[in-house]
């Protein structure tokens, strides 16, 4: 995905004429979310910038990592099956942009890959374990009794997916709530 986007809003022509995706950008602003770099930021429209949202939120926490990154990257160029190849001209290890080998829309590729993501992301995420039968006790001085009959014996609950409220430009956030927050 960030690859895509990338491709979108920096790619440009090489002088052999190619389409190519320069890493530092696909790095800075998409993987390691660092928006604050590229002032540009806001004004993209409001559906780029959510479907970066969705991709930081199930992104391997690892690609924020430039080497990471940089190496991941290369590896899928380096690959016969790859949307983008590695420049003929530069060592492989030495690669600062990427070739573009598709012809598809790139934020609809961009849509795509996080929507893969999200599905391999949600797939993974296994049912929790939870309390088994008995009688469970929490709390402080009045503590809440919960008893679970023996039915519920190796039940399982499914993790919760949640979404966050809709984007708002602008939040206004009175000066007490401010203070009380910061306590």
């Amino acid at each position: 995905m960030p690859l895509a986007i990338a491709e979108m809003y920096f790619g440009f022509r090489n002088p052999q004429g190619e389409l190519v995706v320069p890493l530092d950008q696909a790095y800075y602003i998409w993987a390691a979310a660092r928006v604050d770099l590229w002032d540009q930021w806001p004004r993209l429209p409001r559906r780029v910038r959510e479907l970066a949202g969705r991709y930081w939120h199930v992104r391997e926490d690892d690609l924020a990592s430039r080497d990471t990154f940089y190496a991941m990257a290369r590896a899928y160029a380096a690959s016969p099956d790859g949307l983008y190849c590695l420049p003929e001209d530069v060592p492989p290890r030495e690669a600062r942009y990427l070739v573009v080998a598709h012809a598809q829309n790139p934020l609809r590729l961009a849509k795509q890959l996080v929507s893969e993501a999200e599905e391999l992301f949600y797939q993974a995420r296994s049912p929790l374990p939870v309390a088994g039968p008995g009688q469970w006790c929490f709390g402080g001085r009045e503590p809440s009794v919960v008893t679970i009959p023996d039915t519920e014996k190796d039940a399982q609950v499914l993790p919760l997916r949640l979404r966050t409220a809709a984007y708002r430009p602008t939040t206004t956030v009175s000066r007490k709530k401010v203070l009380h927050l910061a306590r």
